[in-house]
């Protein structure tokens, strides 16, 4: 083990304050790893993070390749984040890859950035040792989608993030709360919609809408918005670091989840640890794992009324609360002895 070294190939790292999503999970297995005694190396790259030309073809491709190449036979690269497979031609290495999310063109990206995900992630897979899948539905969606044999994935769902938890010195405010990114799985509009309906309902006009995020759809949001006739009631932040998130979810009433299509559903776990319930809808593709303890909705109208009767119902709320608190904590098990033992596998050694 001495004589072999441990790549982490990763998204860029902009803010130590702020790892959430893709770097908080790169954080996590470079952390891990350091418990189980292995130093890491980390590789820093963007998949078509935009910016100039040179800054596309030098930071996010051609000083990561180089970096790639520098690798022995003996060492092992462990890709983060499918989207980033782009190097791994290039490298001579035993390969992990972790998929997180299979993406569809339903979800509207820029279709220069979904051609390049798809080679990338095509290219990950194939060559990989492992694949890491975070969630059952991912693996299915990897197999479908690939061609992949399934017996070459360990799914191994997200560590709950100790930082986030319960605060009893924040009181709950009369703000319903979502954290997402604004592209357009996350259905926004539908949210906006449920917030209007809850914000017209008797003994609610004065609840607020809080949207942490950022992305492509605001200047869409904001006009829907005026449309419904609540913008003055709805707040886009973004850029919170973790202590500054864990605060916002404390800080909910409730977090509504709308997604239509979601690889793990962090945001589900990141709220009901800090005892703020969650409501999504039943028919989207998200994955069991995260929503044992969560509220299903059949639609919006539906998602509204069940607003309406946990906020009205403070023995019901703090049930839901407490169950969502018990579910949380079994992800804080298991994720270290997991992921050691797929390194064990690629490796061929003990750790």
């Amino acid at each position: 083990m001495r004589d072999m070294a441990v790549y982490l190939v990763r998204s860029r790292v902009r803010d130590s304050r702020n790892q959430t999503g893709l770097g908080g999970y790169a954080d996590m297995v470079r952390d891990v790893l350091s418990d189980m005694g292995v130093d890491t190396i980390q590789v820093e790259a963007d998949l078509l993070d935009g910016g100039s030309m040179r800054r596309i073809l030098l930071d996010n491709t051609i000083v990561p390749i180089l970096q790639t190449m520098k690798v022995h036979r003996g060492d092992v690269c462990h890709y983060t984040f499918e989207g980033l497979g782009f190097t791994v031609p290039f490298c001579r290495a035993r390969k992990i890859v972790t998929f997180h999310h299979f993406v569809t063109e339903e979800e509207g990206n820029n279709p220069l950035w979904l051609l390049a995900w798809r080679v990338s992630a095509r290219l990950a897979v194939r060559a990989a040792d492992r694949i890491i899948a975070i969630s059952e539905n991912t693996a299915d969606e990897i197999v479908r989608g690939f061609g992949v044999d399934r017996g070459r994935i360990t799914v191994i769902p997200y560590m709950a993030n100790d930082r986030f938890s319960k605060l009893p010195s924040v009181q709950k405010r009369r703000r319903i709360g979502s954290m997402g990114s604004l592209v357009e799985r996350k259905n926004y509009p539908a949210m906006l919609r449920v917030f209007k309906g809850l914000a017209e309902t008797e003994g609610f006009e004065d609840y607020e809408l809080h949207i942490c995020g950022k992305g492509r759809m605001r200047e869409e949001l904001d006009r829907l918005a005026v449309e419904l006739g609540i913008s003055d009631r709805v707040t886009f932040v973004q850029d919170l670091d973790t202590a500054e998130l864990n605060e916002f979810y404390n800080s909910c009433a409730l977090c509504l989840y709308t997604t239509t299509h979601e690889c793990m559903g962090m945001t589900t776990l990141e709220s009901q640890m800090c005892g703020t319930p969650v409501l999504y809808f039943r028919w989207a593709s998200i994955p069991m794992e995260t929503l044992e303890a969560a509220v299903p909705c059949d639609d919006e109208a539906d998602m509204v009324s069940k607003c309406v009767s946990l906020l009205s119902d403070p023995g019901e709320y703090d049930r839901v609360v407490r169950e969502g608190l018990e579910f949380t904590r079994k992800f804080r098990n298991g994720y270290r002895d997991r992921t050691a033992d797929v390194y064990r596998e690629v490796i061929g050694t003990r750790i």
